[in-house]
């Protein structure tokens, strides 16, 4: 073994020396220590999964009035919509329809939406109404078949939508 090598080690052992009496007294602070950190650590894993049940379960709350979109802003989205349904672009305007109801909703239930939510999971929320819900899974079945099925929408698919859109909007105002 070369003489440096002896060398360090002999320094490790004298600065070193007596920590085990040490460490042995202290024992006890150390054990506790360890203690806190375990059960530090068991409340953190806690935490992060049932947070996470309870930020849910909170989303599902029932509220007290139901939640229908104002009717001026009704009435001028399905303007908008009909616009693009009279160029003929109906997949446009079907999705103008959900994408301005998914806003509404979260400008109405801010706390119900998440970035990674998508629109079946939205169409089954139960913090929604029983005729919103509905109304969301019809508009969303023909957009999802419009974008990611590539089937193009027709006249009676986008009538459909908006005939939903607009029940639900108006209620017994339709026309």
């Amino acid at each position: 073994m070369p003489q440096w090598l002896k060398d360090i080690g002999q320094w490790f052992a004298e600065s070193f020396e007596g920590w085990g009496d040490a460490i042995i007294k202290s024992w006890p602070l150390i054990e506790m220590f360890l203690i806190g950190l375990l059960v530090l650590g068991v409340l953190v894993l806690i935490w992060k999964y049932i947070w996470p049940l309870v930020r849910d379960y909170r989303r599902a709350e029932n509220f007290e009035t139901e939640w229908v979109p104002e009717q001026d802003a009704a009435r001028q989205l399905l303007d908008e919509a009909d616009a693009l349904a009279a160029r003929g672009e109906y997949d446009e305007a079907a999705h103008l329809l959900l994408y301005r109801s998914i806003e509404d909703i979260q400008r109405n239930r801010p706390h119900l939406l998440r970035p990674s939510n998508t629109t079946r999971e939205i169409g089954r929320f139960d913090a929604l109404s029983q005729g919103a819900r509905d109304t969301f899974a019809i508009m969303a079945g023909h957009v999802e078949r419009s974008l990611f099925a590539r089937h193009a929408l027709d006249a009676a698919a986008w009538a459909e939508s908006r005939d939903a859109y607009g029940r639900f909007a108006f209620r017994g105002n339709w026309t």
